[in-house]
């Protein structure tokens, strides 16, 4: 609890504190934070958006949660890579990202939205 305490400029942390909101920790605080646990530790850092309070940490640092890598020990259902078709997809209506996102949920209250960053609607015909 030392160095999230000395990372967040604090003295004191309590277990139950939200690293981001309550202690201020940015997320390049919190990587600086998994890499230490990683080499103090020894437990590797893969996924750490989940451990939101100091009390996750902990646990993570000791091997029970959050950053030891517990999915590669996981078989992977063959259901994921099955054939559903090949349906295109058709970018929704919209000048921008805000009103893409609105139209879709007017058109599709109860569908998921899902937004890639990596394309520009225009690069998808």
């Amino acid at each position: 609890m030392a160095k999230v305490a000395e990372l967040a400029g604090v003295d004191a942390v309590r277990e139950s504190d939200l690293v981001m909101a309550d202690l201020g920790l940015d997320s390049l605080s919190a990587l600086e934070l998994a890499v230490w646990v990683e080499q103090t530790y020894g437990v590797a850092a893969e996924q750490t958006e989940d451990l939101t309070r100091v009390a996750h940490w902990i646990a993570a640092a000791a091997g029970q949660a959050g950053l030891t890598d517990t999915a590669a020990s996981v078989p992977i259902s063959r259901r994921w890579f099955a054939e559903r078709g090949r349906q295109r997809l058709h970018p929704a209506a919209g000048d921008n990202l805000a009103e893409i996102i609105l139209n879709q949920a007017v058109a599709m209250p109860d569908q998921p939205i899902v937004a890639d960053r990596a394309q520009r609607c225009e690069d998808i015909s």
